[in-house]
């Protein structure tokens, strides 16, 4: 959705076809006590369309930052 405008992406050939997504990261735990851990980390990846045989191709760049909490049972 744009501008409160909503296009339907699986009509357009850009989005079809078969895309890898390879990412590389890094995480980090840190023990609350001895039952509970805190993790953050950061991940980036980049999509690709491997069967494009257009010119052009549709390529998605992610970074992502995440925390958590582990639970140990």
């Amino acid at each position: 959705m744009i501008n409160s405008t909503s296009y339907d992406l699986t009509k357009q050939e850009e989005f079809k076809g078969l895309f890898i997504q390879p990412h590389i990261g890094i995480e980090n735990d840190f023990y609350i006590n001895e039952s509970i851990r805190l993790g953050i980390g950061y991940r980036f990846s980049k999509a690709f369309r491997i069967n494009s045989g257009s010119k052009e191709s549709l390529n998605f760049i992610n970074n992502t930052f995440y925390l958590n909490f582990k639970y140990i049972i």
